[in-house]
Formats: C-alpha cells, sequence, structure tokens
C-alpha cells in the first residue's frame, strides 16, 4: 500500500466536510473566528479545510501551525504552502509568498479550535452536551448518561475513549477526545442528521490542549480523582489543575456534578461558577443510593433525586464502582431536566437497560469463566517451573557453552542470557565493538534465535553449563571446559534430540483460551478486537496502515543504505536492533562487566547496595 493509499484508508475515520455550498470564505472564517482581526481580504476565497497537519493540506486550506513538544508546526509552512494553503496562523511571524495570508496569534491551539468552530457553523451552539472528566469510571458514566438520554428519546452522539459514535457510524477512538477540528466535524455530522445531544469524555490532556474549546456544556461531571498521567503533567496537583478546567469554565446556569465522596470535588466546587450537584452515598451528597445490594448477577439500590423522587435500581453491572457511575450518569441527567423529557423513569430505564456498559463489564459467572481459563495458562507455566517440565519459554543459555565451527568460544565465562531479551541485547551491545569479533557474536546469537524459533534448539542444551553446543551444525557434546560451581551429573547422556513441542502446546493453548473468551465479549468477540478496541490501543485499520505506509516509505530504504555504510558490509537480518543513531557510552561490554565484577564480587555485595542503587 503507497502512503497516498494509507492517507484515504485514515480517512474514513475523519468527520464529513462541510457540502460545498456551506464552505466559508475565508474573510468570513477570519472574522467569525478572531473578532476585530480583519486582513482585508477579498470574499471570493472559499476554505476547504482548517488542519494542524501538513498531511491534510489540500487547495483553499488554513493551516495552523502549533508548537508541539518536538517539533514546532511552523517548520511544515512551506510544505503547507506548496499543497495550497491559503493562510498561515501561528505563534509568530512567518514568511508565506504573495497571495497567502498570514495570521500571528497568541495561542495556535485556541486558534484552531476557534477556526474550527466557526468552519462548521458553530454547531456545539445548537447543542445540548454533558462533560465527563476524572480518572476512572468516564466511558461507563458516558454510555449511561447516553442510555438514559435516549430513553427519554433524545437522539445522542457520544465520544469516548473506545468510539465516536455519531448516528449509525461508529469510528474507534484515536484519542479519548477529538482533536478540535475532529470535534467540530463530528457535532456538525451530527447536528445535520437531527442529533441535538451529545455525550463527551474529556481528558487531562484534551482540557490542557483546549481540544474542547468552544463547548459549553451544560453539565460538567467528575467521577473520581487518583495519580494518573504523570508522565504527562508534572505532578498530581497539575493533574487536579487540569481536571478542574472542565468546571472552571461552566456558565452559571450550568451544573457542575461532582462526587461527593471524593475530597476533590471540593477544589472543583470552589472554582466553578455552576451551580453545583454532588452524588453519593453520604450525606453530603443530594443524588443518592440506598440499600445498596451487589452479588454475582448485578446492582441494586435506592436511588434518591433532590425532587423527592425515587426509584429501585436493578443493574446488570457490577460493584460498587458502577453504583458510583449510575449516580453521576443519574444526576447529569436530572440536571438537564425535564425540559428534555428526563424524569425518575427515564432515568431508571436508561440505567437498567443500559447494553453497551454491560458489555465492557461483563457478568461476573462470564467474567470469572475468563478469569479461570486466563489463570489456568499462567498456573501451567508456574508449575511447569516448580516440577522442572518444559517450559512455554526458553530459560537460560550458557554463552560460554556455545562454541563456532572451529570450537571457538566467543563468549566471556558465567554469561547466561535469557530469551530472547538478553540475545537482543547482546546483539545491540557488540556494535560498539566494530571488529570482527563483534559480529561473529551477533551471528552466533541470531543463530541461537533462529534455534529457538523453530524448535530445533537440543533439549539438553537449554539451562544446561555441563554441555557445548553448537548452533550452527546443531551438534551437543560433553563440556570441556566448567564456568559454574557444581558437577556435571555422572550419567549425562548427550543427545541432539530437539526440545519437545511443550512451548507450542502452551501457546496454543493460549489461544485455545482466547478463543473460549470471545463468547463472553459480544463487542470485541476476538481476541485481537479485544486488544485494539477494549485495551485502548489505536484501530487494527490504522496499525496496518501505518506499517504500510513505513514499509513502503523512501526514507526506510536511505537509512538502510546509512546503516550499511557505517557499518561497511551488507545488512543482516539482526541489523533491526543498530543502535548507531543513539550517543553510545565510552566503555565497552567488556569494561563495563569487569567494573560490575569488581564492584559486586557476589550476589550478597550486590544485594547489600541496592539501597543505594534505587535511591539513584
Amino acid at each position: 500500500m503507497t502512503v497516498a493509499a494509507s492517507a484515504t484508508l485514515l480517512s474514513r475515520y475523519e468527520p464529513k466536510h462541510p457540502q460545498e455550498a456551506h464552505l466559508m470564505k475565508l474573510e468570513k472564517l477570519i472574522a467569525a473566528a478572531f473578532p476585530g482581526q480583519s486582513p482585508g481580504l477579498p470574499e471570493t476565497t472559499p476554505v476547504t479545510v482548517v488542519t494542524a497537519d501538513s498531511r491534510k493540506v489540500r487547495p483553499g486550506a488554513v493551516f495552523v501551525a502549533i508548537p508541539g513538544t518536538a517539533v514546532d508546526g511552523v517548520r511544515y509552512v512551506p510544505e503547507a504552502v506548496e499543497k495550497g494553503a491559503i493562510a498561515i496562523v501561528a505563534e509568530r511571524r512567518v514568511d508565506v509568498p504573495e497571495g497567502v495570508t498570514a495570521l500571528t496569534v497568541p495561542d495556535a491551539r485556541a486558534a484552531i479550535a476557534d477556526l474550527a468552530a466557526a468552519f462548521y457553523r458553530h454547531p456545539a451552539r445548537e447543542m445540548t452536551i454533558a462533560g465527563i472528566t476524572g480518572t476512572n469510571g468516564k466511558t461507563s458514566t458516558a454510555l449511561l448518561l447516553r442510555s438514559i438520554l435516549e430513553a427519554a428519546g433524545n437522539r445522542t452522539a457520544l465520544f469516548g475513549t473506545i468510539t465516536y459514535d455519531v448516528g449509525d457510524r461508529r469510528v474507534p477512538a484515536p484519542t479519548t477526545t477529538p482533536d478540535p477540528v475532529s470535534l467540530m466535524g463530528y457535532l456538525r455530522e451530527a447536528l445535520d442528521l437531527g442529533i441535538r445531544h451529545a455525550v463527551m469524555e474529556m481528558s487531562s490532556h484534551a482540557l490542557v490542549q483546549q481540544r474542547a474549546r468552544g463547548i459549553e456544556p451544560a453539565v460538567g461531571i467528575f467521577t473520581n480523582l487518583a495519580p494518573e498521567h504523570l508522565d504527562y503533567h508534572r505532578d498530581f496537583a497539575d493533574y487536579r489543575a487540569a481536571k478542574a478546567l472542565l468546571f472552571q469554565d461552566l456558565a452559571p446556569d450550568a451544573t457542575a456534578v461532582l462526587n461527593g465522596e471524593d475530597p476533590a470535588s471540593n477544589h472543583f466546587a470552589a472554582r466553578t461558577r455552576a451551580r453545583v450537584l454532588r452524588y453519593g452515598t453520604n450525606e453530603a451528597a443530594t443524588v443518592r443510593a440506598f440499600d445498596i445490594e451487589s452479588g454475582p448477577r448485578g446492582i441494586s439500590f435506592t436511588l434518591t433525586l433532590p425532587d423527592g423522587s425515587s426509584a429501585l435500581i436493578r443493574s446488570p453491572l457490577l460493584g460498587r464502582i458502577n453504583v458510583m457511575n449510575s449516580l453521576a450518569a443519574a444526576a447529569a441527567a436530572h440536571a438537564l431536566g425535564a425540559g428534555i423529557g428526563i424524569g425518575i423513569e427515564e432515568i431508571r430505564a436508561g440505567l437498567e437497560n443500559q447494553r453497551d456498559a454491560l458489555n465492557r463489564h461483563d457478568r461476573l459467572d462470564a467474567w470469572t469463566s475468563a478469569r479461570i481459563i486466563v489463570s489456568h495458562v499462567t498456573e501451567g507455566a508456574r508449575v511447569a517451573r516448580e516440577h522442572g517440565l518444559p517450559s512455554p519459554i526458553i530459560d537460560n543459555i550458557y554463552m560460554h557453552h556455545v562454541v563456532t565451527e572451529s570450537g571457538e568460544r566467543l563468549f566471556p565465562a558465567g554469561m547466561k542470557l535469557l530469551s530472547h531479551w538478553n540475545l537482543r541485547d547482546e546483539i545491540k551491545a557488540n556494535y560498539s565493538s566494530g571488529d570482527e569479533a563483534g559480529l561473529e557474536r551477533q551471528r552466533t546469537v541470531q543463530k541461537v534465535m533462529e534455534r529457538i524459533v523453530d524448535q530445533t534448539i537440543p533439549e539438553i542444551a537449554i539451562n544446561n553449563p555441563h554441555v557445548d553446543w553448537n548452533p550452527y551444525t546443531n551438534e551437543v557434546s560433553a563440556a570441556t571446559v566448567s564456568d559454574v560451581d557444581e558437577p556435571a551429573p555422572a550419567n549425562l547422556a548427550v543427545s541432539n534430540a530437539p526440545e519437545p513441542n511443550t512451548r507450542y502446546e502452551v501457546l496454543l493453548g493460549t489461544y485455545r483460551a482466547a478463543r473460549q473468551v470471545d463468547p463472553y465479549s459480544p463487542t470485541a468477540p476476538t481476541h485481537i478486537d479485544r486488544s485494539f478496541i477494549e485495551n485502548r490501543e489505536i484501530p487494527e485499520e490504522r496499525v496496518v496502515a501505518m506499517f504500510e505506509a513505513v514499509l513502503s516509505s523512501k526514507m526506510l530504504e536511505r537509512t538502510g543504505r546509512l546503516i550499511e555504510a557505517r557499518l561497511g558490509r551488507p545488512l543482516e537480518p539482526f541489523d533491526i536492533w543498530y543502535t548507531g543513531f543513539r550517543a553510545r557510552g565510552t566503555y565497552s561490554e567488556a569494561d563495563l562487566d569487569a567494573i560490575t565484577r569488581k564492584r559486586y564480587p557476589t550476589a550478597a555485595a550486590y544485594e547489600a547496595d541496592m539501597p543505594k542503587l534505587l535511591v539513584g
């Protein structure tokens, strides 16, 4: 597949573009997005797309150069202009040819959100939108709230971790919250279908990056807060501050629905102009659950609302977490009110008949069966180790006893490598040697890995320092040197017989176990679906498209030629682990081994120094 074909595949997941009759002229778009700024353009130039991705630029595009953490979008301005962009928006002055408009803005992320909203004719202004933030429970709460809205006869779009649902179109979600251009496009698409309600998960990343700028939620919902994404946020306080942005921006006539049992709610309540409605099981809550029962068939509780109405809720969802998720959805639905036909009966019907949330949280009997199946595989591996049975994983290879065809020992005494991570790392380490011996060690490790993969490795060569093994000829003989303390068994029977099929059988058993889980996951009925949909990874089609784009790229061929030039030889299979593009240390592997052995002559010495190592 070509790069162009891959781009076509990815475009299937984008919102539908406005019809030509609805395209806005550049002058009007700029005036709508940035009141007070008017570059004096003729009104004859139609805008075809607003984007921050130079790959999506086409004639008539407005390209917004966003400064990223690694690359500044200004770098792609020449490419955008060459592809036909008619306007460039950036945080600093950029040079553009005559006929191209350049605008300087203080915040490029805010600018693209404002441009997107204007380009799609401000769809959010005509919709009732609920935004949900928190660490856990966002997706289930979103699904429950949508179920309540639709039980009251309100068609509802959904944007969350798993999918973006617009009418009958379900798009696998690449991010929890869409980028601002996609979001406004999806909302316009929904509105054109007659859908006037939307439920959105709003991640901390999205709030900080202003992806939902231009959205004015009627309800903002907080589920709970626990340390997460601290690789992105400076600390927990910074993470909490990101979540608070949703509530700080709520209008006075909106409602902040807060978890009455989470301390962070007080922080958010102090920072919002909106009416505050708390839910939970304690006295701080005005939307409460009483008489909670939880069992293997689901949960039940009595729901009470601030207006005095109540209902017995019986849900097939499991655990107390789903009591809280149900309360959050009920509180939000109550806040949206009778004006859209929501009362206690619609809330009850929506909570009890929620199918999508049920599919995310399989019934306990099905879930337990799946856990038992998978646990048998893990338990089998543990029992195999304890009882000396063949393991599904190759254990140590004693590398000093791996010999070449001439009988040469390429690796130092005492070296044990675990398959396959240590073997791979040994290949990487030998790039720094820069000599023929290092290359020979790499080729030998590759041969060892091949024998492991095709299961021709002699069984006796695995985790055994008492035999020498030539992986080229695959012959085994009694070791002529010893680098371990224990003597060889007196009755050691040397054989070239390959390992049995135990590893394969274990892998096959794992596959069969995964197949048995399929009936209990109706929305993701295969292991691949569960990996790419339920585990929050990008859709399989996108992975395929990216791989095909990379593998068909001219850059890949150029990179291969560069590596060949650096190595001074043709590429070999193990060169996929070439490390020459990273800065290397000044010590060779042998030097590092010597330093380590001197510092830690015994395992006890290493253990004694462990506290210092952990402190850093």
